[in-house]
């Protein structure tokens, strides 16, 4: 579990509407927005654009990932993966190269993730449980 306002890469006005509603950890965030009711809630509620709270909730999801902090969770949805599920279909050997794109061009390691650290973040993806839904037929996305 971590502070909304330790993340420092998460917009601070974000974290204090966020707070305002009683929402003060990434956890709290994911129970609260898991549903597009809840996101919806959330949205009108604190004044968040949905977009916004979209892109925070991926991340926070993506960070369930052993081995997978603010930064690499970045990288991923530059790279395409959004969700925890999209992680766990893809393939090392094809997102590694779009890992490396999406790194070279937002700087943001030093070193793009190995094979192996890959292939362990999808393993582990694989064993996690859903947490959130679109649409009225719980689809992941």
């Amino acid at each position: 579990m971590t502070k909304l306002g330790s993340i420092a890469s998460l917009d601070p006005e974000l974290v204090k509407k966020l707070n305002s509603l009683d929402i003060m950890t990434n956890v709290a965030l994911l129970e609260r927005g898991a549903q597009p009711e809840g996101r919806d809630e959330i949205a009108a509620s604190a004044g968040i654009d949905q977009v916004e709270l979209l892109k925070a909730l991926y991340l926070m999801d993506l960070e369930r990932v052993n081995g997978v902090s603010w930064t690499n969770a970045t990288l991923l949805t530059a790279a395409g993966v959004t969700t925890v599920p999209d992680l766990a279909f893809r393939n090392a050997e094809d997102l590694l190269p779009q890992l490396k794109q999406a790194n070279t061009e937002l700087g943001l390691l030093k070193r793009s993730p190995t094979p192996k650290v890959v292939k362990g973040w999808i393993e582990h993806a694989r064993e996690l449980s859903q947490v959130l839904f679109f649409g009225g037929n719980a689809e992941v996305y």
